[in-house]
């Protein structure tokens, strides 16, 4: 009797966690500014998203119509993200700064997988519109600026 109960048991455990993991929504990007999170269904990928951002005023050279790029990498104990600036030269995009690439590439788009789409900031406060394909490179870029990035804060964020 206690074996057909505890196999009973297992099963209703089994269902449960089948039941959560067909769970549709995903977590957004959270908002700094005490709302609600907003939540999104993993079929609106790809979306493109307008992002508000603010730049520390100590931080504000950092912030005047630069292009960045991030790149992840493998760490011990999980990714590591280091942000690296982007600059137009005569033949192309080259990131400047960087320890591992020294090259030109047509466009930003082409400087390989392990970089995330590169985006550009205006002034000390705007908006940056991002493409993302999946819910991965949301989440990639929300962990890169959330917990390496510590002059730059999103603020908001809206679904176009």
């Amino acid at each position: 009797m206690k074996k057909h109960l505890s196999i009973i048991l297992l099963f209703c455990i089994m269902l449960l966690l089948a039941a959560c993991d067909s769970n549709d929504e995903v977590l957004l990007l959270r908002l700094e500014n005490g709302k609600t999170i907003e939540t999104m269904k993993k079929s609106d990928f790809p979306a493109t998203l307008t992002i508000h951002y603010y730049v520390n005023e100590k931080y504000k050279e950092l912030a005047k119509n630069r292009t960045y790029t991030i790149r992840k990498t493998a760490g011990r104990y999980g990714p590591n993200y280091t942000i690296f600036e982007v600059k137009k030269v005569k033949d192309g995009y080259k990131i400047v700064d960087s320890p591992y690439e020294n090259f030109t590439m047509p466009s930003v788009e082409h400087f390989g997988k392990e970089y995330l789409p590169s985006f550009t900031l205006a002034g000390l406060s705007g908006t940056i519109e991002r493409k993302f394909d999946t819910y991965s490179e949301l989440e990639d870029f929300q962990d890169a600026i959330d917990y390496y990035v510590d002059w730059l804060e999103i603020i908001d964020k809206g679904k176009k």
